[in-house]
């Protein structure tokens, strides 16, 4: 049973970091000892006092340290085997936000199938606007903003936990 913040993470992103490596590099040793890399580094910021606001942010801190340690590692290969600069540039280029993409994409289809009056709110407050200023535009008080900002964030999780449809 996990128990330190590192337990949980390394618990929770033990294989999907693993995983994301392995779609780079092919030799198993290699994917462990990145991996290791990745948590070692998640180990220093956490013995640092960093703690990750929300699950957003812990999602995007482990894919930023993956992708860097797998860039550098693969950058190393291409000096070591003297590829030339121009294919190295490539890595900047892989794909590393397809996950973070398809879950973009739900998000959006998400908010589509909200009511008007909620999606509205949804936009605006993603604009970074208050709800003082939404409920202005759109002739409500601050506090109906807030109680429909609410009420989609539940309409929402509730839509995001329901199995994505396969086209």
């Amino acid at each position: 049973m996990p128990d330190t913040a590192f337990d949980k993470i390394y618990t929770e992103y033990g294989i999907k970091v693993r995983q994301i490596i392995g779609k780079f590099i092919a030799d198993k040793s290699t994917v462990d000892d990145i991996a290791q890399e990745v948590f070692l580094r998640v180990d220093t910021l956490l013995k640092r006092g960093w703690t990750p606001k929300d699950q957003v942010q812990l999602d995007a801190t482990m894919i930023k340290i993956t992708k860097g340690f797998i860039t550098n590692h693969l950058k190393l290969k291409c000096v070591q085997t003297g590829v030339g600069a121009t294919n190295c540039e490539e890595l900047e280029t892989l794909p590393w936000d397809s996950d973070r993409n398809t879950t973009v994409e739900r998000v959006q289809a998400a908010c589509q199938q909200l009511k008007p009056n909620y999606r509205d709110v949804v936009v605006a407050r993603l604009a970074g606007k208050s709800h003082a200023e939404i409920g202005r535009e759109l002739s409500i008080s601050a506090h109906c903003s807030e109680l429909r900002y609410a009420r989609a964030q539940v309409m929402l999780k509730e839509l995001l936990q329901q199995p994505a449809v396969v086209v």
